[in-house]
């Protein structure tokens, strides 16, 4: 990687980290805390090694079905050197994606010409639709699970896969294990040599050296060696169960509309990032309802894409379509995972589209090298904007539910963990009867419990409402209409005191 391409390379990796420097600085937020704080804490964790022995929240959720402990054992020695200041976990954020940015440069410099490959990185570098995976701490599992994916394919040479050398394969099998052992989603890489062999493009003497044999069976390694840790540690758990998962209780007809919600959502935000938050709770009435706008999206994207293959050629459209299928499938509830949609989820399927939009570049600049190159400066700014908008919008939990409030007002969820953030706050810090917290908190209660009566979230608000009020009998009933999920990480023990008199 020499002379331009090292200039390309350089240029991506700037790119990619300036456009989320301004989270640097950012708090915990969503998860992170849970992570740093009980799930990383030296008393449940206490060597990489019992990691690999554990599910990936352990005992904190024993039924989530998630084995990542190769993500869980990067966090652990960052967690040994950081402590809990959130800084240092974002610098390597930014890193780990500066540098998947520059495998999907390598990987587009393979698919199409080399200004058309810089343009379709720098649009991955940018894409706000990043934001949860970048600057999120728990969303390094993400990174590190694209990284040692886009590795393997860097690795295999793919589209193209090596046929011969068994150090090479050797590496890509060990990268693809890498992934797997960081998160599942790139389960189905496999099925990238499986495509290969039938590209039509492949010339005539490919016959032999496309065979998938042994090549592809070497690739089943790392599955048997993953199936085999994870069995050892969760059983025979494959996908998260009971409240851990989102389709709990869900009749037949709302198992397909979640299938439909997610995959309609993750397109629709792949091409207009807007209206992001981590928690998509208010996707709950499409759900129980009609899916209508998730049900055109899909059909649009469909549309779309077949006019983009005629233009763009097959080959490169259908490589694109494969890429955004196998990384996309697994997170899109056609087995039930935990929760709708997650925007951090998108990180891998997003080099699909960045194939397309390479190859876009390359058919517009033979036509108007001005025109392609205005564009891709159109949507670098824009990019840029979107991201720090995000990440600023995220600077701390509270102004992170404020604005999904803004922006969902029909998300009981958002409104009630509101609540629970202001709440928490009067624990650790009273303000008297008359603390505007407590009733803004009481607010939110009321608001989600009008969207969505049975949402656990509420419930718990308005038990340690009651118990601001020292109304224990009330608190009593509105804990039992959480069910059975645990109230973790709440410091609210000293609130508890007057019912235990």
């Amino acid at each position: 990687m020499a002379g331009p391409r090292l200039g390309q390379a350089g240029l991506v990796f700037v790119i990619a980290a300036a456009t989320f420097l301004p989270a640097l600085h950012n708090g915990l937020l969503g998860d992170d805390a849970i992570l740093l704080e009980q799930r990383l804490d030296s008393s449940r964790a206490p060597s990489v090694a019992a990691l690999f022995r554990q599910s990936y929240w352990d005992d904190l959720h024993n039924s989530s079905g998630l084995y990542r402990p190769l993500s869980l054992a990067f966090l652990l020695a960052q967690r040994r050197v950081f402590g809990l200041n959130p800084l240092g976990y974002h610098v390597v954020s930014l890193l780990l994606h500066s540098i998947c940015s520059i495998l999907v440069l390598r990987l587009l410099w393979r698919l199409v010409p080399a200004r058309a490959a810089l343009a379709g990185a720098i649009l991955f570098a940018v894409h706000p639709i990043h934001s949860e995976a970048v600057t999120t701490i728990y969303g390094q599992e993400d990174l590190w699970c694209a990284l040692f994916f886009l590795a393997a394919l860097s690795s295999a040479g793919w589209p193209s896969l090596p046929s011969r050398g068994a150090l090479r394969l050797g590496g890509v099998a060990l990268f693809y294990l890498l992934s797997l052992l960081c998160k599942e989603q790139g389960a189905l890489l496999p099925a990238l040599a499986v495509f290969r062999s039938q590209d039509r493009d492949r010339r005539p003497t490919d016959a032999a050296t496309d065979r998938l044999e042994p090549r592809l069976f070497v690739l089943l390694c790392p599955v048997l060696v993953y199936a085999a840790l994870r069995v050892n540690a969760l059983g025979a758990l494959v996908v998260p169960t009971g409240e851990a998962s989102i389709a709990a209780g869900y009749p037949w007809w709302a198992r397909a509309n979640l299938v439909i919600v997610s995959i309609g959502t993750y397109l629709r935000l792949l091409v207009v990032p807007w209206g992001q938050t981590t928690y998509y709770g208010h996707l709950r009435e499409a759900l129980f309802g009609t899916p209508a706008l998730e049900i055109g999206v899909v059909l649009v994207t469909v549309a779309s894409f077949l006019r983009l293959r005629q233009t763009l050629g097959p080959t490169v459209a259908d490589r694109a379509a494969v890429v955004l299928a196998i990384t996309l499938l697994p997170v899109a509830n056609v087995l039930p995972i935990g929760m709708v949609v997650g925007e951090r989820c998108l990180y891998l399927p997003s080099v699909g589209l960045c194939v397309l939009a390479a190859a876009a570049y390359a058919w517009l600049e033979a036509r108007s090298a001005r025109t392609a190159i205005a564009a891709l400066c159109a949507v670098t700014v824009v990019g840029i904007a979107l991201s720090v908008r995000v990440a600023w919008r995220w600077h701390t939990p509270m102004r992170h539910w404020e604005t999904t409030i803004a922006d969902h007002p029909r998300s009981a969820g958002a409104h009630a963990r509101l609540a629970l953030l202001l709440l928490t706050e009067v624990g650790q810090k009273p303000g008297g009867p008359d603390d505007p917290r407590i009733t803004r908190a009481e607010d939110a209660v009321r608001r989600a419990l009008e969207i969505n009566p049975r949402n656990s979230d509420a419930w718990e608000g308005k038990g340690l409402l009651a118990l601001l009020r020292r109304d224990c009998a009330g608190a009593a009933a509105a804990f039992q209409q959480m069910g059975s999920r645990r109230r973790e990480g709440r410091e609210f023990d000293r609130l508890l005191q007057p019912c235990a008199k």
